[in-house]
């Protein structure tokens, strides 16, 4: 298989987006850790908000369909998380990197004026271009069982918030480099969607 054809693999398009951007930023682009930070919660942000999506449709899909009750509360408790891991990494950043909170907010500005206004449809289209190709197109959405597939990502949300609990304590503790904190990441990113990830999506399958 060539370089382009490659390429044009929706999961090769999205470890070049959650991997390749963050180091190429870091080390060529004078991106900080709270830049980094900040674009891996969009990135969590857009893949949450398609899969959401895709939600819908095992649901509509499926055989009896639910009231959207039951989606819009599995909505809530993700912004929940999501709100918990920002506070986290805001408290991280303003322990492990010395700054102060109007330093935060006025980095988090910069970003979002400079770059993070085209980055953030550019992620959101490659997670789209991914499910139109694995997920739409495979018809997968008749293969899941819908309140498990909401409820197992939700297991997801919250691991995932556990480990930036304990990531968050070490770097505290051991003053990892930021270097090493964004290696670590990213190694435990790909473990997590190579092994958890990808057995709650087995457990979400109809019987």
């Amino acid at each position: 298989m060539s370089w382009t054809q490659k390429l044009r693999n929706p999961f090769i398009q999205q470890y070049a987006i959650e991997i390749v951007f963050p180091l190429a930023g870091y080390f060529f682009f004078d991106w900080d850790i709270l830049i980094i930070g900040v674009y891996y919660l969009i990135d969590h942000l857009c893949s949450q908000i398609l899969f959401f999506r895709r939600a819908h449709w095992v649901n509509v899909k499926g055989p009896k369909p639910l009231k959207n009750r039951f989606l819009l509360s599995a909505i809530f408790a993700f912004l929940t998380f999501l709100l918990a891991e920002i506070i986290a990494f805001n408290y991280l950043v303003m322990e492990t990197q010395e700054m102060t909170q109007k330093a935060v907010l006025e980095g988090f500005y910069d970003f979002t004026i400079s770059e993070l206004w085209i980055l953030f449809p550019l992620v959101l289209f490659v997670y789209h271009l991914k499910d139109q190709f694995t997920f739409y197109a495979r018809r997968q959405y008749l293969k899941l069982n819908y309140k498990r597939y909401v409820l197992w990502e939700g297991v997801n949300s919250l691991i995932i918030l556990i480990l930036i609990a304990i990531v968050g304590l070490l770097w505290m503790k051991f003053s990892i480099h930021n270097a090493a904190i964004i290696f670590i990441f990213i190694g435990l990113k790909i473990g997590f969607d190579l092994t958890v990830k990808r057995f709650n999506s087995k457990q979400s399958l109809i019987d």
